[in-house]
């Protein structure tokens, strides 16, 4: 075997170098983009911002959820007189971006959530009740009425 190699020695040396040469071009090209395909243009990633059980949501609607927490925070930063950008700028402020971003996407994902809770207990069966029933002791007029001075002497 190692007259094998010290006849080819020249040959493994030229093919080591060879190999090494075109993984450093390869990790260089794709380093910098030139090997990635992209079908359509500039966009890589899909085209809404989330699925939630197999619902999609539009990246506008993430967006303008955004856009509605930074608003309230710049009233409330302008009506305090302080300056709000403060709040984005350095590593703090993209940490703060980020959360502002999360919050979005849970009260994005909330609201798909609860839309179609509404939308399964409409679609549920006629038997159910749409009033709740009224139960325990308060069914007569006297308890409850007992029970409205009760609540209006408790401090708030």
């Amino acid at each position: 075997m190692s007259t094998f190699f010290q006849r080819h020695q020249k040959a493994i040396i030229w093919f080591i170098v060879v190999a090494f040469v075109i993984g450093v071009a390869a990790i260089a090209l794709n380093q910098s983009g030139a090997l990635r395909s992209s079908d359509s243009g500039d966009e890589t990633g899909p085209d809404y911002a989330v699925r939630v059980n197999g619902e999609t949501v539009n990246l506008a609607v993430l967006n303008s959820q955004i856009n509605l927490i930074v608003n309230q925070y710049q009233s409330i930063y302008q009506q305090l007189g302080q300056d709000v950008q403060a709040l984005f700028e350095g590593p703090s402020g993209r940490l703060f971006t980020l959360q502002i971003q999360a919050d979005a996407m849970d009260e994005v994902v909330r609201r798909v959530l609860y839309a179609r809770r509404r939308r399964d207990s409409a679609s549920a069966s006629p038997t159910r009740r749409s009033t709740p029933r009224q139960t325990g002791c308060c069914r007569t007029s006297s308890h409850r009425a007992a029970g409205r001075r009760w609540n209006s002497l408790r401090p708030i």
